[in-house]
């Protein structure tokens, strides 16, 4: 039978494990994410309702102008509400 501190630093132990797992997952999904911002002529989408749809093919179209066909874009996030950017580039 373990003793207490046994037990203590087999729960540390995998305690640690699960943790480096997680930052391992971590640091995956960020090699995955990519920030576009405004850069090489994207353009803001004309219309609120069709907005998503705008962007996904603005990203496609950047995508094959640097020669990227074969990567796939699972999801797309606007930061910052199209209002808010709108009044401030008004003043």
């Amino acid at each position: 039978m373990l003793s207490f501190n046994g037990d203590v630093a087999t729960l540390q132990q995998q305690a640690k494990i699960v943790q480096e797992k997680r930052e391992q997952e971590e640091i995956h999904r960020r090699k995955t994410n990519l920030i576009l911002l405004f850069l090489h002529g994207m353009k803001e989408p004309s219309e609120e309702h069709g907005a998503k749809e705008e962007d996904k093919n603005n990203i496609q179209e950047l995508l094959h102008t640097i020669g990227c066909e074969d990567v796939s874009v699972e999801s797309i996030t606007r930061l910052g509400s199209r209002l808010k950017r709108r009044k401030q580039s008004h003043g």
